[in-house]
């Protein structure tokens, strides 16, 4: 290949990247575009596919693209699918040019877009309809529509819809906040199912001259805490089995990066629990092969399928777990990374979390109570907020990063989140402070447009759950758009 590249034939090259795999069964109708491609099978499956489900690196190269004929691919697909960008503000700042040069290609091609976010703060959705406005203004005038800039923009939610015209930024926020603010209004009135509180790990460390000993002590510590809070929030927020009387919670313990994550659960296993308690550790992160990841997350979905609380003794894990154990006490607890966060219908009866975000907190909030109505009450919060993440509490200059959005040129002042967040990002954190609702902005043609028009919807409809603050970010949930009178389109679903 590098000699190819070498004389100048990047045309040669293969349409995908070698490390590019696409798994897709079926084939495209017989015809020139086939014939084209040829022994290009992998992207032939990449346009073949009626749903393609990726990373975005698959389509990044419509864009990004630094080799001949990897935009190829990419762009094709685009031109012949809608677009749907999941948790697009998990990308760091510096990626948001490079996804705001996606949204723009996507309208320059008359594609619709999906964004589907929890967190979407207003000036990202403010930002990414300019950019899909700039290139679908393109698009229109390409066709002979003129140089029309208005957008439809559409807002849904279960408690109706509305839509208008909308052709500057500043209007257009404007009148997105209004929807958000109506939103959280009528929210206000459901009873929360969560609550949360921060409690305070501060370390020690005077006694630790070495990194290494201060970070060996952070651990312990850290776990030692997690353990004795792990114990209060069981006495606060547990089931009692019927038959037995043995008091039983399901509890997850959400921690950062995986190294540490290991190195504390080594320490929980090694030391044990109190008497008259058992606690069962399930570690879950990205590194396990997929095998056993696989094997993990089944048995996860099942046993924390809560809709029926009393259904979870009658899975065989959990029987087994109970019976084989004489104690009255059990904690049933899942040791995890983001990887809980997002993706997972999972429902806890409390958790612990190690702060990385707002946005983490407010993904992670939504798998507490998330199949469960019942009232959080005021005096037992069931979501518990380390005052420090482990980073800060080893005293390093940006704590809030991989995972987190502190950077070297936006340091944080305080690491402490008693500073760092004001009472009303998470007080309560249920629905009356903004249900964790997941965001879906759709970017997308009207059915009965202007001449020249586009347009841009808003979707929020209740997914179960969920959380956060309006100050903090938008509101959200999950929605299906149809505008009436057009032809289906394929879809495009990047992660």
């Amino acid at each position: 290949m590098a000699s190819r590249d070498a004389f100048g034939n990047e045309s040669s090259v293969d349409l995908l990247p070698e490390h590019n795999y696409v798994h897709y069964e079926g084939c495209l109708v017989d015809g020139p575009l086939k014939t084209w491609l040829g022994k290009n099978s992998q992207a032939l499956r990449l346009l073949d596919a009626p749903v393609l489900t990726c990373t975005i690196d698959h389509l990044m190269p419509a864009t990004e693209s630094t080799r001949g004929g990897h935009q190829i691919a990419p762009m094709l697909r685009l031109m012949t699918s809608d677009l749907v960008l999941d948790e697009v503000d998990d990308f760091s700042q510096e990626d948001l040019p490079a996804i705001a040069r996606l949204v723009h290609w996507a309208g320059l091609l008359g594609s619709r877009v999906l964004l589907s976010s929890a967190t979407l703060p207003p000036a990202s959705v403010q930002g990414l309809f300019l950019a899909y406005q700039q290139g679908r203004q393109a698009f229109q005038a390409h066709r002979g529509h003129g140089q029309s800039s208005a957008v439809v923009c559409a807002w849904f939610d279960e408690y109706g819809s509305e839509a208008d015209f909308y052709d500057e930024g500043e209007t257009f926020l404007a009148r997105h906040t209004q929807f958000v603010s109506r939103r959280v209004a009528k929210l206000q009135a459901i009873e929360p199912r969560r609550r949360a509180k921060v409690v305070p790990f501060e370390p020690d460390l005077t006694a630790a001259p070495t990194p290494k000993q201060k970070e060996s002590i952070c651990y312990e510590q850290w776990a030692t805490s997690c353990l004795d809070y792990a114990l209060q929030l069981h006495q606060q927020h547990h089931t009692t089995q019927p038959s037995t009387g043995k008091k039983v919670s399901f509890g997850l313990i959400r921690m950062a990066n995986i190294d540490p994550l290991c190195r504390v659960a080594q320490w929980l296993f090694t030391h044990g629990a109190p008497d008259g308690v058992h606690v069962h550790l399930c570690v879950y992160h990205s590194r396990h092969p997929l095998l056993v990841r696989t094997a993990l997350e089944h048995t996860l979905d099942q046993v924390l399928q809560r809709h029926h609380p009393e259904a979870v003794f009658e899975h065989p894990s959990i029987q087994q777990a109970l019976t084989t154990s004489s104690v009255q006490d059990h904690l049933f607890i899942v040791l995890a990374t983001a990887v809980a966060e997002v993706g997972r219908d999972h429902d806890y009866d409390w958790a612990i979390v190690e702060p990385s975000s707002l946005r983490s907190i407010i993904q992670l909030a939504g798998r507490v109570k998330r199949h469960r109505t019942e009232r959080c009450p005021d005096a037992s919060p069931n979501v518990w907020l380390m005052s420090h993440n482990l980073k800060a509490a080893q005293g390093q200059r940006l704590a809030f990063v991989r995972p987190g959005f502190e950077s070297a040129s936006f340091p944080m002042a305080s690491h402490d989140l008693d500073h760092v967040l004001v009472p009303e990002q998470w007080q309560p954190l249920t629905a009356t402070t903004g249900v964790l609702s997941f965001v879906y902005s759709v970017f997308s043609s009207s059915s009965k447009p202007a001449k020249g028009a586009t347009a841009l919807g808003i979707c929020m409809v209740p997914r179960e759950p969920i959380v956060a603050s309006a100050r903090a970010c938008s509101i959200s949930a999950t929605a299906t758009l149809v505008f009436k009178g057009e032809v289906p389109r394929r879809v495009a679903v990047t992660a």
